[in-house]
């Protein structure tokens, strides 16, 4: 069973307070990512018309977060685990897409990346939760966040997109691009784990 004062120290660990002025912030630059990620590589339309669906549907989770729950806690976690999960995903659809120029469409191949990158996170909550457990969060601990897992879902990434490669005639420069930018998703999707901590704030502030 797990203390609830473990819990709170996650909770609180590094937290900052919920700022309007940053949500406004990231607003504009989801829409500058979603902006250029649209551009990416051939057959654009279908893509700019769903990031255009997705940048307005981030938009209006934020301005409901500002308008009514800019006073509540989870507001913060909500704000930060949206615009992670989405700059992650969105960096792993641009690496995708430019990987396409080199080898052609795979929807395999796309599955086979954001599911690298959901079992990475997956990694993380668990680690976040033996540091719960043993209450590494708490004030005097000298806790730091790893990214190991990340990494390793990066490197496992990096190895599925060389299979798709094996015959492929490759600009060494797009692709390793491509790759540095798949590596930065995964490193950026830890910072959906801060659902964890809403989902926290909420079960604390109902039990």
């Amino acid at each position: 069973m797990v203390k609830q004062q473990n819990i709170e120290n996650f909770i609180n660990y590094g937290y900052v307070p919920f700022s309007k002025s940053q949500c406004i912030k990231r607003i504009l630059i989801t829409w500058g990512m979603s902006f250029i990620v649209s551009l990416i590589g051939r057959d654009n339309h279908d893509w700019q018309i769903a990031f255009l669906c997705i940048s307005a549907f981030i938009s209006c989770v934020y301005i409901l977060l500002m308008i009514r729950y800019s006073t509540k806690k989870f507001a913060r976690f909500i704000c930060d685990g949206v615009f992670f999960e989405y700059i992650s995903l969105s960096l792993c659809i641009a690496a995708y897409r430019i990987i396409v120029i080199q080898v052609g469409s795979s929807w395999l191949l796309f599955i086979i990346l954001v599911g690298l990158m959901k079992v990475c996170v997956a990694l993380c909550c668990v680690m976040v939760y033996s540091n719960i457990v043993h209450d590494k969060y708490n004030e005097q601990a000298n806790h730091r966040n790893s990214i190991l897992f990340p990494l390793i879902g990066g490197i496992s990434g990096m190895v599925a997109v060389r299979l798709f490669l094996h015959d492929a005639t490759q600009n060494t420069i797009i692709m390793f691009l491509a790759l540095m930018i798949l590596l930065l998703s995964f490193i950026t999707s830890i910072g959906s784990l801060n659902f964890l901590r809403a989902l926290l704030v909420k079960r604390i502030e109902t039990t």
